[in-house]
């Protein structure tokens, strides 16, 4: 079996899917409409037979880890590894409501801005 949260969940196939870093995430992004899967951590591999398939499936991938060191530096990592692009919820919102990631930010601002938040970051990628 995958080690990807999500996974099973999957759609054959799709125009995006996000990988992000928890399964509360994975389940907010459902609920705004979006297909996503988490590692196990932000440290996890994924390895490159998952990727492949993940690839032929979906049209764009797109990285969305915490905007805090961990994060950033594990998204970097990643992205570079498969040529992905990454988003982040800006560090102003961290600084100010202590909001990393989505799951955060829907509890704060609740489901209207976070959709809103995201359909603005995923534009300019």
């Amino acid at each position: 079996s995958i080690d990807l949260q999500g996974y099973e969940q999957l759609p054959e196939t799709g125009e995006l899917l996000i990988i992000t870093k928890s399964l509360k995430d994975v389940m907010v992004l459902h609920e705004l409409g979006y297909t996503s899967v988490a590692l196990q951590s932000e440290n996890d591999h994924l390895y490159k037979s998952i990727y492949n398939n993940l690839q032929q499936r979906f049209k764009k991938i797109i990285v969305f880890f915490d905007n805090d060191k961990p994060g950033i530096e594990a998204a970097i990592k990643l992205c570079e590894k498969y040529n992905l692009d990454k988003i982040y919820i800006d560090s102003s919102y961290h600084d100010l409501y202590h909001v990393k990631d989505i799951s955060d930010y829907i509890c704060e601002f609740g489901k209207d801005s976070a959709s809103g938040l995201l359909k603005s970051l995923l534009e300019c990628k």
